[in-house]
């Protein structure tokens, strides 16, 4: 619990500090998000247009099923049109960290009619990182349309193993576990293609 909250301080601070700067440099900013239906969860985004072509900017993403929990992440943009408006096709890559709880994961098992702790910790940290290309779409109004698509990768669940789970079981059936895991994690929140979409405006 005390990693837990340090981490969330530190993904705090490094988010209020990367936001400050780039008020402080930014010409425009643009405030985007959505909601995510495949796999539930929000979404907010904020950007700091640097100069003619370029940005830089932070997604907070918070999942509400499979695993849940914030995921922040921080990302520079490379805008590839002329016309110096921070819009059209993009390059982008991003960076970041999360830290996630699988609830719905056993929490016990019994063994000789007694009842015990499964694992140490619900709680786990992901790191990662990715490459997409995209597009954006500013009205005059302000009114911010963009989307993207790439590939990411994203650490897997990693947990602890009690030792009275250590003790009454083999650790093939550990392996096991974990392995399975590992692949609900990359055909969910984990999934390494990368698309969204977003709406928002800029200002």
């Amino acid at each position: 619990m005390k990693t837990r909250k340090k981490i969330m301080k530190t993904m705090s601070v490094a988010l209020f500090t990367l936001l400050f700067v780039n008020e402080s440099i930014a010409q425009s900013t643009a405030i985007t998000g959505m909601v995510g239906l495949l796999n539930a969860k929000a979404r907010v985004q904020y950007e700091a247009l640097l100069g003619d072509q370029s940005s830089v900017g932070v997604n907070l993403n918070y999942y509400f099923v499979n695993w849940t929990g914030p995921k922040l992440e921080a990302f520079y943009r490379m805008y590839l049109g002329r016309d110096g408006n921070e819009e059209g096709v993009f390059i982008q890559l991003k960076g970041g960290t999360g830290i996630l709880s699988n609830l719905e994961y056993a929490e016990a098992f019994t063994y000789n009619g007694s009842s015990y702790n499964m694992y140490e910790n619900k709680t786990w940290q992901t790191i990662g990182g990715g490459i997409a290309i995209g597009g954006k779409v500013v009205g005059r109004s302000g009114f911010v349309f963009e989307s993207h698509i790439g590939y990411h990768f994203w650490s897997p669940p990693t947990y602890r193993y009690t030792a009275d789970y250590d003790t009454h079981y083999e650790s093939a059936l550990q392996n096991g576990a974990a392995i399975g895991e590992t692949i609900g994690w990359y055909l969910t929140t984990g999934f390494p293609l990368d698309v969204q979409m977003k709406v928002g405006w800029q200002f």
